[in-house]
């Protein structure tokens, strides 16, 4: 008995030029598997089955050439680009670490009530 469901899809027996130059250049896009199977009309079991490693080499291209002309822009002196290299491959970041030394603080706050009180706490009792 046959399955029920969405109706198959055939596979091409092979796989045209232009079929195969538009998996490449949607795969380099970082299209998924499933967007591209349906754009060409193929089940994506058997696109994934057929065109997985194809895939995963065209995306990674795709990847390496938009690093690439980030780098261009980069050490061309775009400062946007600059700033964000950095941060994505520099583990730079906007954020500033303001540690603080707790009990050197409330040295310095103390010293400074001190000062402002010429030095009498209110603790001493006057002794005449």
């Amino acid at each position: 008995m046959a399955k029920r469901g969405a109706p198959r899809t055939k596979t091409p027996a092979k796989w045209t030029k232009e079929q195969l130059r538009q998996i490449d250049e949607m795969a380099e896009s970082q299209a998924k598997d499933t967007m591209i199977a349906e754009s060409l009309g193929v089940d994506v079991q058997t696109f994934k089955r057929e065109f997985t490693q194809r895939c995963r080499t065209k995306r990674a291209q795709g990847k390496a050439r938009i690093l690439r002309r980030q780098f261009e822009k980069a050490t061309a002196g775009d400062v946007t680009m600059l700033i964000w290299s950095g941060k994505q491959h520099l583990e730079q970041s906007d954020k500033q670490d303001h540690k603080i030394d707790a009990s050197k603080a409330m040295r310095e706050l103390l010293g400074w009530v001190r000062g402002r009180n010429g030095g009498n706490h209110g603790d001493d009792d006057a002794q005449d």
